[in-house]
């Protein structure tokens, strides 16, 4: 498009604007044209918010045209080129409407009716009779972790306060850590991938189950940071996940077994009711 016809089509979009904005609804402005099939200026009023600059109105406007222009050529090849039998929509078009009706009417009725509350007894139940779906693939620990710039100062504390358990010591440690760590754990009730940590710090482990076995107060460095971690209890790879560690999971999985068989009970009772109410025939 050249500058002359650029200003010119600015112009006309800026005047449909401005014809919609003064709420005259008698103006069918031809915008484009796709073979015989005409775009008014009356498909910009829903699509172009109110209040724009003249200047955003133009732009959004022009994107609005060139989107619809490029549909309906692809439409226009589409219908042309495409063998009678692929065109034959009709079907479709009906089972897809069928199947989304009946999608959102379960999903309403779901919303409606299916009880989501989950107590921990449940839960608590389910994790006891499945256990051999929580096998530990790789060793767990509760841990006691700091992350600290090598610039810090009392290295010399903090050596000593990670290792211990006395109040006073884990007091002093937890201060210290909100003034000067990088990342820290003090709280160790949480079960984490020892995997996970290798992966965060410089430790270099062929064997995490040989390297724990022998190490549970850990202190290593790099060029910017120490670290400083103190293994309290651990599981190996192959034992049982805590429940701790699966226990949302278990919630979902409980809360979708619960919809599967909400949905099931609610199909059966249509169905049994069609037939009572002599709404269903079968030949």
């Amino acid at each position: 498009m050249n500058i002359k016809h650029f200003f010119l089509y600015s112009a006309l979009i800026i005047m449909v604007w401005s014809c919609k904005n003064s709420g005259d609804e008698t103006n069918l402005i031809p915008l484009a044209r796709v073979h015989d099939q005409i775009l008014y200026s009356t498909y910009l009023d829903d699509l172009i918010p109110a209040g724009l600059s003249e200047e955003d109105s133009s732009r959004i406007a022009r994107r609005l045209i060139e989107e619809w222009t490029r549909n309906k050529l692809f439409l226009y090849q589409a219908e042309l080129n495409l063998p009678e039998e692929q065109k034959d929509i009709e079907k479709q078009v009906e089972e897809y409407r069928s199947s989304l009706l009946t999608f959102r009417y379960k999903q309403l009725i779901l919303q409606e009716n299916l009880n989501e509350k989950i107590d921990d007894q449940e839960i608590e139940s389910y994790y006891s009779e499945n256990l051999s779906n929580y096998i530990l693939d790789s060793d767990l620990v509760q841990l006691r972790i700091l992350k600290i710039p090598v610039s810090s100062p009392q290295i010399s504390d903090v050596r000593l306060w990670y290792r211990s358990d006395r109040e006073d010591y884990v007091s002093r440690l937890k201060a210290y850590a909100e003034n000067y760590a990088v990342q820290y754990s003090i709280d160790d009730s949480t079960w984490v991938y020892f995997r996970d940590i290798v992966a965060n710090t410089p430790l270099n482990i062929d064997n995490i189950e040989r390297y724990l076995n022998y190490n549970r107060n850990i202190e290593l460095s790099d060029s910017s940071y120490y670290y400083f971690i103190k293994i309290n209890n651990r599981l190996k790879e192959g034992d049982i996940k805590p429940l701790a560690l699966v226990k949302d999971n278990i919630r979902s999985v409980i809360l979708n077994k619960r919809k599967i068989e909400f949905i099931q009970d609610l199909e059966n009772t249509v169905y049994k009711e069609g037939i009572s109410r002599n709404q269903i025939e079968i030949y």
